[in-house]
């Protein structure tokens, strides 16, 4: 005979939807695919995080750009430095992306340019974060405040140029 309760059956519904089993599972039914058991009981379970569309773009993009960068100046149809007798031509077969006004090649251009600009790009993040991770270091091992170098207000900091405030 089945087991009866003077709860509404819709707090039973809660209770199942909340994580809390009433009666144990049910026998004969599935387990739930969303919820795995961990394989060591001690172990807390982990849920598997999938990556964004977002961020699988930007990691396509970012390596596509690495590889330019890398073989581009094997695969340049022309020297990017040469002038050429056909000046400001529009995009063609010849020229994939057109000329400059000197008749250089743009695609050729491109591709041989990618290299200095990934090296630049990577050399600004690295001293940019050394910048910061020194002033972080020294700000945060420092007893006195940022505002001991200018005391007149509590609004000026050590690193502004000049002092923006009116008693000053």
């Amino acid at each position: 005979m089945a087991e009866t309760s003077d709860r509404p059956a819709t707090d039973a519904v809660d209770d199942v939807l909340a994580g809390d089993r009433v009666g144990g599972p049910v026998p004969g039914a599935a387990a739930d695919p969303l919820v795995s058991e961990p394989a060591d009981p001690g172990r807390p379970r982990r849920r598997r995080r999938t990556m964004s569309g977002k961020f699988v773009a930007g990691l396509v993009i970012l390596g596509l750009f690495v590889l330019m960068a890398a073989i581009g100046p094997l695969v340049a149809p022309y020297d990017p430095s040469n002038l050429g007798p056909d000046v400001l031509a529009p995009p063609s077969w010849q020229h994939w992306l057109g000329t400059t006004g000197t008749g250089q090649d743009v695609l050729s251009q491109l591709l041989v340019g990618a290299r200095q600009t990934l090296i630049i790009g990577v050399l600004a993040g690295l001293i940019a974060t050394a910048i910061s991770t020194i002033i972080g270091v020294t700000g945060g091992s420092s007893a006195a405040s940022p505002t001991t170098c200018c005391p007149c207000c509590p609004t000026c900091s050590w690193w502004s140029p000049r002092c923006r405030c009116s008693s000053c």
